[in-house]
């Protein structure tokens, strides 16, 4: 073929080559989507015999030599019907009330801090030195800012209940203390 730019030859448009078919594209799609499942399944039944430990193989593998007991006939059923004992059930107790010693304290009797003063666990002690004497309990409340119009109050302890997570204000108290 000659290069001459005068040649109507080279400036004739051609077309594209045609695509293919609907239907060979179809089954080229279906091929390999069954190509892939194929491939899918045998990587999952190899993963299979891989990791499954299968009783019984084991115990072919194990008794392969072992004589095999011949095959015995089933025992004839029971006569008689007894139904299966009825379960009981045992009903777990109520709580019990609280038995929080600091229930039991009131105006003018002492506490004792065994625990830390970020972290304070309160016991009623014998009133002494160290000690912190109760000015007035308020109950119903956790706002230990109630304890601000008694006077002669250095600090609050906090009596919280707690049911099912909530706070129980009606049965929760402050302490409004002096340190003696």
């Amino acid at each position: 073929m000659s290069m001459d730019p005068f040649d109507p030859q080279l400036y004739v448009r051609q077309r594209p080559p045609r695509p293919p078919s609907r239907f060979r594209r179809r089954i080229g799609d279906v091929a390999i989507r069954i190509a892939a499942a194929v491939a899918v399944l045998a990587c999952c039944g190899g993963l299979n015999a891989l990791f499954n430990d299968d009783d019984d193989e084991k115990e072919r593998r194990t008794s392969a030599g072992a004589s095999t007991p011949s095959p015995t006939r089933p025992s004839p059923p029971p006569t008689s019907y007894s139904p299966p004992p009825t379960p009981t059930r045992s009903v777990a107790p109520p709580p019990s009330p609280s038995t929080n010693p600091l229930d039991a304290v009131d105006k003018g009797d002492c506490l004792k801090n065994t625990g830390t003063d970020y972290d304070p666990d309160m016991v009623p002690v014998a009133c002494g030195p160290g000690t912190y004497q109760v000015l007035r309990r308020i109950y119903g409340t956790i706002d230990a800012n109630q304890c601000q119009s008694v006077s002669g109050a250095t600090t609050t302890y906090t009596v919280t209940y707690y049911r099912n997570n909530i706070p129980q204000y009606g049965q929760s108290y402050v302490f409004c203390l002096k340190k003696r």
